[in-house]
């Protein structure tokens, strides 16, 4: 499996919508995630586990435990993975929001997920 793209929003660390783009380094075929301690390296690890797989590295947290804890009710979470496998790509999304009943006024949380196939003309199957 070859990593295309991770896309993050209210996802540990990252508040802000985050893309990183992993195809610069599919030449030399490995690449090192580094950076100082607090820095969110094993947030991306999770934000790829969990896209995969539904829970993050260890198995310990569930999708609501890796909410941005800054992050605004009305601020969906949500975790885009795209990789490579078999000459073929593939997407992943993982999606976590919040919405306000109109009758109750209580917050109900919604998660979702896709997977899609995406061909070479870009569309997704």
């Amino acid at each position: 499996m070859n990593p295309l793209a991770l896309t993050l929003q209210a996802f540990g660390p990252y508040l802000d919508r985050t893309s990183i783009d992993f195809s610069p380094f599919r030449q030399s075929g490995i690449f090192l995630i580094t950076g100082p301690t607090g820095g969110g390296k094993t947030s991306l690890l999770d934000a790829i586990c969990f896209a995969l797989y539904g829970q993050a590295t260890g198995g310990q947290r569930e999708f609501p435990d890796m909410r941005c804890m800054s992050a605004p009710q009305d601020l969906p979470t949500l975790v885009h993975f795209t990789f490579q496998l078999g000459g073929s790509a593939y997407r992943f999304c993982r999606e976590l929001c919040y919405k306000q009943n109109r009758r109750s006024k209580e917050w109900e949380r919604r998660e979702s997920n896709a997977c899609y196939q995406i061909l070479d003309s870009g569309e997704k199957l």
